[in-house]
């Protein structure tokens, strides 16, 4: 028996129920896939407006800059090359100014040092050649120069001395107190106590003084046994005359502690005569301390003491001396064993203090120890 055919319209509802359900279920299916194409859309939109709102914003607060003249000109900046001199000189200063700071204080310490050692008689100012001030046009006498110089502080003195012996039969040859210049005549300058008999000299020494001094001799003779000084008058006599006179007044005048002897034998004598020169230092040596004088052409530089008690190097070996160009320095261990001369202004006197020696000789002890004494110097004491 044959079923009985639905009605068109019946079968028409039932093919749109169809095509309805198939589309929904491929709208349900492709939609996750559809909203992230949407999403991924706007992204792409939102950088693409971002990224032109900065250009925008950019373009308004930086305009492009087409060359570095325009920029210039613009900026008022100045591209010619800059002299820095100024400030960089203006920099180093102040910089300078913080790295001296530990220098300035070590140089008051020094400075201070310096007078505390003075003041209690462990630094020790010799005045050269008698000279309490060597730039008064008139000089004193002896016995005044000397009192000045005991008024002020200073009992240390430092003497050139002469044999005056002529050559002839039964002449007794003497001691002068005499730069060799001085002795000729021939100099510009002549100390208080130039020119005088040593026996005298000690004479005066010792009524100013008392036993309260120090001196220190240097015997001018023929020590290198040169032509030069075998015609100049006061160094053609042989070191062993000078070292014998000088031994005789030692003795005689009791000097014993209280002298020097300035001297540094010379290999240039003969066998003879060097060991006549030895066996005379070693009686002077009983009485007297032995110095070795330096200057600045002495080569070479002592590197110890040797046989001696005090060495005697210039200032200007010192390595801010501005004659030191050749770097020559004395070496620190024999510092406090040395005497600088000749110190005559503060200058070198901030030199010295600077290597703490032993004591100094000067032609203007006045003005030195003024400036010791002086609160500007030190004011701790």
């Amino acid at each position: 028996m044959v079923a009985p055919r639905r009605p068109m319209k019946q079968r028409g509802v039932t093919m749109l129920g169809i095509v309805v359900l198939i589309s929904t279920c491929f709208f349900i299916v492709t939609l996750p896939v559809l909203l992230g194409s949407i999403q991924n859309t706007f992204r792409s939109s939102s950088s693409t407006i971002e990224a032109t709102k900065i250009s925008a914003t950019l373009s308004k607060t930086e305009p492009e800059i087409t060359s570095t003249e325009e920029f210039a000109k613009e900026t008022g900046i100045d591209l010619a090359p800059q002299d820095v001199t100024e400030d960089f000189a203006k920099e180093m200063e102040s910089t300078e100014e913080v790295i001296k700071l530990p220098t300035s204080e070590m140089e008051m310490k020094n400075k201070c040092w310096l007078k505390s050692a003075f003041l209690s008689r462990k630094f020790n100012v010799y005045s050269h050649r008698s000279y309490f001030d060597y730039t008064a046009v008139q000089q004193p006498s002896c016995e005044v120069s000397l009192s000045q110089l005991k008024e002020i502080g200073v009992n240390h003195l430092d003497l050139d001395i002469v044999t005056h012996a002529h050559r002839v039969e039964n002449y007794i040859p003497r001691l002068i107190v005499a730069h060799p210049m001085e002795y000729k005549h021939t100099s510009n300058h002549y100390s208080p106590c130039g020119n005088m008999d040593f026996n005298e000299f000690i004479g005066i020494l010792k009524r100013v003084y008392g036993e309260d001094f120090f001196i220190s001799l240097e015997p001018k003779a023929n020590w290198g046994n040169t032509t030069q000084e075998l015609e100049d008058n006061a160094l053609t006599n042989l070191p062993s005359t000078a070292l014998e006179k000088l031994l005789e007044a030692v003795k005689l005048h009791g000097l014993k502690g209280k002298c020097a002897a300035i001297v540094d034998v010379n290999s240039a004598q003969a066998d003879q005569e060097l060991e006549l020169e030895k066996n005379l230092l070693e009686g002077i040596s009983e009485h007297c301390q032995l110095f070795k004088g330096i200057g600045f052409s002495y080569e070479p530089l002592p590197q110890s003491m040797g046989d001696y008690d005090v060495i005697m190097p210039t200032i200007e070996f010192h390595p801010k001396h501005p004659k030191n160009t050749e770097h020559k320095t004395i070496p620190k261990e024999l510092l406090p064993t040395s005497v600088f001369w000749v110190v005559d202004n503060e200058e070198q006197l901030e030199l010295v203090a600077d290597m703490r020696p032993n004591g100094i000789v000067s032609n203007s002890p006045k003005k030195i120890i003024s400036i010791l004494r002086s609160n500007e110097w030190c004011s701790n004491y």
